[in-house]
């Protein structure tokens, strides 16, 4: 017996609350990972209002999904789901905006192009200012994720190419997920399919969009988690020759990570050590540094042979 459309909605709209609820958990475990370390103060401002945004947006689908299996099984039009409703739209439009916004200064600290991150700016600006507009905001966040996402994809991969086998990383599988979950190509993927399924008036845009907010934190949380550009300024006084916001640190594995107390490597470019924050010794570290100053066609000058 073939379903009616109204349970055939409802039964995709319980199931997208469940996979919400899963990434919604995955989203707090990769949270108290990301506030266990000393963290930028505007990063973790951001953090903490995505996943208050979070919150309320995952309260608010299992409050539709009450009113919609229990309450109003058949009348899917009861004035009753407005206020949930517009608390998914409007928590999922915040996460996204938090999410683009980081991106966008990612890409600047990597390239400091004035003229595309202002372009990118625009861009969410604009699609924030149509969110009252259901399908014409979708239509324009989509846009918006593309172009990020291609921007910062295509850094990435300049930079995975051009470092040196010492500091690069050789990890097919981390250069995958740099590529796809640092860039944000993974939200873009889901917007686009959210979107499509939007104008053709598919049930299935329950799914993706019931969950897109959590989408976007746990691409920005792995994002910040796998690799982000930082701020050398408290290891200045180790290397003079840094510029702030001219590096990227990639985390990965330290096989040597148990060898703290024996024989230190030398201080070099490309050691694996790191200065701690606190001190002047040098400590394992679970990060792999490389100086965009060192990537010729980066740098500002042409490197002679």
């Amino acid at each position: 017996m073939a379903l009616s459309q109204v349970d055939l909605a409802n039964s995709v709209f319980l199931a997208a609350s469940w996979i919400n609820v899963f990434l919604y958990t995955m989203e707090l475990v990769l949270c108290r990972n990301y506030f266990r370390r000393s963290r930028p103060l505007i990063n973790k401002i951001g953090v903490g209002v995505m996943v208050l945004s979070d919150t309320l947006c995952t309260v608010a689908t299992c409050i539709e999904v009450q009113l919609s299996l229990v309450v109003f099984p058949n009348n899917p039009v009861s004035p009753e789901f407005v206020k949930p409703l517009a608390a998914v739209i409007y928590t999922t439009y915040i996460t996204a905006v938090i999410e683009q916004f980081f991106m966008i200064k990612i890409y600047f600290l990597l390239t400091g192009n004035v003229l595309v991150t202002g372009f990118l700016t625009l861009a969410a600006l604009n699609h924030l200012a149509n969110w009252p507009l259901v399908s014409v905001g979708a239509i324009s966040c989509a846009v918006t994720d593309v172009l990020i996402a291609t921007c910062l994809c295509f850094k990435f991969w300049q930079l995975l190419n051009n470092t040196s086998p010492e500091t690069a990383t050789r990890s097919l599988v981390q250069r995958i997920m740099i590529l796809t979950i640092g860039s944000g190509a993974t939200v873009a993927s889901n917007t686009l399919i959210m979107v499509i399924l939007l104008l053709k008036l598919n049930p299935a845009f329950q799914l993706f969009f019931t969950c897109q907010g959590r989408v976007y934190a746990l691409s920005l949380l792995g994002s910040f988690l796998i690799g982000t550009p930082f701020n050398p300024t408290s290891r200045a006084d180790t290397n003079p020759g840094a510029r702030v916001g001219t590096a990227l640190v990639f985390h990965v594995a330290n096989p040597d990570a148990g060898l703290e107390n024996s024989s230190r490597p030398e201080r070099g470019r490309n050691s694996p050590m790191v200065p701690s924050d606190n001190s002047s010794t040098y400590k394992p570290q679970y990060e792999e540094r490389i100086d965009l100053k060192d990537i010729p066609s980066l740098s500002r000058k042409p490197s002679r042979v």
